[in-house]
């Protein structure tokens, strides 16, 4: 099935006005550095076996670099490919106490990739 013809894309298009077009703001290098320094060290790590623990204690020296890769692909309406990598790991419900009969997905991203997401929504 083709994105575009999945159910809950056609109920967007049926049901929900289009708001105009929407732009984000670049950001800073100290916009990085507080994103990056916020992010929970206990999570497991991503696709790239970097913990958030050692993204946190470089926050300072990831803070330029992330901002120059952050702008450019707001500049381009890009998103880089290799941060689009993900680890899925299916859990049965039987797992999880409300809720059955179905599979869920337990996607572990990038702390990068989170920084950059909250950038965006907060912009």
């Amino acid at each position: 099935m083709r994105h575009e013809s999945h159910p809950s894309i056609q109920y967007n298009k049926n049901n929900l006005r289009d708001e105009g077009s929407f732009t984000f703001s670049q950001v800073g290098d100290k916009d990085i550095s507080v994103k990056l320094k916020k992010l929970n060290s206990n999570k497991a790590t991503g696709y790239d076996n970097i913990p958030p623990k050692l993204v946190k204690l470089g926050a300072e020296c990831l803070a330029g670099p992330t901002a120059k890769l952050v702008n450019k692909s707001i500049e381009t309406s890009t998103f880089p490919e290799i941060l689009k990598l993900a680890e899925v790991t299916p859990f049965s419900r039987k797992m999880m106490p409300l809720i059955r009969k179905t599979i869920a997905l337990l996607v572990c991203c990038r702390a990068c990739l989170k920084c950059l997401k909250g950038l965006l929504l907060t912009s």
